[in-house]
C-alpha cells in the first residue's frame, strides 16, 4: 500500500478488504455484519483475534447485535445503541490471510542486492556519518522542537528531495495520479481508516478545540487523506483500480525509546510518498504483489541490501489483511 518512509530503512505494503464508508455518515463504515455478527462464525473470528493482537471482544459484538436488533429505530436509545455496536465491530481485526495463519516469525520471501563486503573496514553509523559532515542535528532541539526532532542540513535535505522526487516520477510513469492532500482531518475520517482516537495512548495529534473547533487532527499518514477524498464517491468497476499518490508531511504523537531504533527512526514527523490504490476484491491480491514490487523496482537501482518480509499475523494492525515489511 505505501512506500513507508523514504528514512526509515524498511517498506510497508498492505492490502485491506474493502469498507465502504457510509452514505449518510463518514464515521460510520459499512462493515460486514452478516459475518461479524452471526454466532456460527464466533469461533473463527476468537481464533483470528488471538492471532492478532488480541483486541476487541466478538461477544460483546453479539451482544450489542442482539439488543439493538430488540431496539425500535424510534426508541431514544436506538443510535447511541448502534453507535456502540460500531465501536465494538471496528475494535475487531479484519481477517487475516491464510498463507500467513501459521507464520510465529515474519518469513523472507526475497532480498534484494548483495550486502557489501566492507571487508576489514567498519563502516561508519549514518548518525556519525552526517555529524562529521554536519548534514543532520537531532541533539540540544528539546527546548525548540520537542523529542525525537531532527534538521536535515545542505546536501541530506537535497538527498531527501531527490529521493521524493525520483518515487514521484515512477509513479508517475505507472499512471498513479499525484495529490496534494490536506494534513488537518476530522476524527471520523481518521477512525475510519481503522486508527483509533480515543485510546489511552494514541499516535494521533488533536488541535486545540478552543482555538480550531472540536474534533481536528493532524494526519498520521496521506492514506487517511486520499481516503477521505473518496469518501461518498461512486466509482464505475471498469474504472478499476484507482491509483493515486501522494507527498505529505505524516505526523506520529508515539515515538520509541528503544536504543537500536536512535536517530531519525520512528520519529514525530516525517515526509512520505503514499501509493494508494482503490481495487475490486477480485482484484485486490493481484494489486498489493503490484505494489510490493513496483516499491522493489525503486529500492533496487539505489543498491541498498533489503529483505522482503511477509508478517506473522500478530504483527497486523487491525484493517489489515496482509503486510509487506
Amino acid at each position: 500500500m505505501m512506500l513507508r518512509h523514504l528514512f526509515k530503512r524498511h517498506v510497508t505494503s498492505t492490502v485491506k478488504y474493502c469498507r465502504f464508508f457510509s452514505s449518510s455518515m463518514v464515521s460510520v463504515p459499512d462493515i460486514d455484519t452478516n459475518y461479524y455478527c452471526c454466532p456460527k462464525n464466533t469461533t473463527e473470528i476468537e481464533k483470528n483475534i488471538k492471532l492478532r493482537k488480541g483486541v476487541g471482544d466478538v461477544h460483546n459484538v453479539l451482544k450489542m447485535y442482539e439488543i439493538i436488533n430488540k431496539t425500535p429505530i424510534t426508541d431514544t436509545s436506538y443510535t447511541t445503541v448502534k453507535n456502540d455496536l460500531y465501536k465494538e465491530l471496528i475494535s475487531l481485526p479484519n481477517k487475516t490471510h491464510p498463507s500467513v495463519l501459521e507464520y510465529v516469525d515474519p518469513k523472507v520471501i526475497l532480498e534484494i542486492n548483495d550486502k557489501r563486503d566492507f571487508q576489514k573496514h567498519v563502516p561508519l553509523e549514518f548518525s556519525e556519518i552526517t555529524r562529521r559532515l554536519n548534514l543532520l542535528r537531532t541533539d540540544k532541539l528539546g527546548h525548540t522542537c520537542g523529542h525525537k526532532s531532527y534538521y536535515f542540513l545542505g546536501e541530506l535535505a537535497e538527498l531527501e528531495e531527490a529521493l521524493i522526487k525520483y518515487t514521484v516520477n515512477k509513479l508517475i510513469e505507472e499512471n498513479f495520479e499525484l495529490v496534494s492532500v490536506p494534513d488537518i482531518l476530522p476524527r471520523q475520517v481518521i477512525e475510519s481508516c481503522g486508527m483509533a482516537i480515543n485510546n489511552d495512548r494514541t499516535q494521533i495529534y488533536s488541535l486545540d478545540p478552543v482555538q480550531h473547533g472540536p474534533d481536528l487532527y493532524l494526519s498520521g499518514t496521506a492514506e487517511m487523506s486520499l481516503a477521505g477524498l473518496l469518501v461518498n464517491s461512486l466509482h464505475s468497476e471498469d474504472m478499476l483500480p484507482l491509483k493515486l499518490a501522494a507527498v505529505s508531511r505524516c505526523y506520529r504523537a508515539e515515538t520509541s525509546n528503544i536504543i537500536e531504533e536512535r536517530g531519525i527512526y520512528r520519529v514525530h514527523q516525517f515526509t512520505k510518498v503514499e501509493m494508494f490504490v482503490v481495487a475490486k476484491p477480485s482484484q485486490s491480491e493481484n494489486m498489493l504483489e503490484y505494489l510490493r514490487t513496483t516499491q522493489q523496482e525503486l529500492f533496487e537501482p539505489l543498491g541498498f541490501n533489503m529483505r522482503v518480509l511477509d508478517m506473522p499475523p500478530h504483527e497486523l494492525g487491525a484493517p489489515a489483511y496482509r503486510k509487506y515489511d
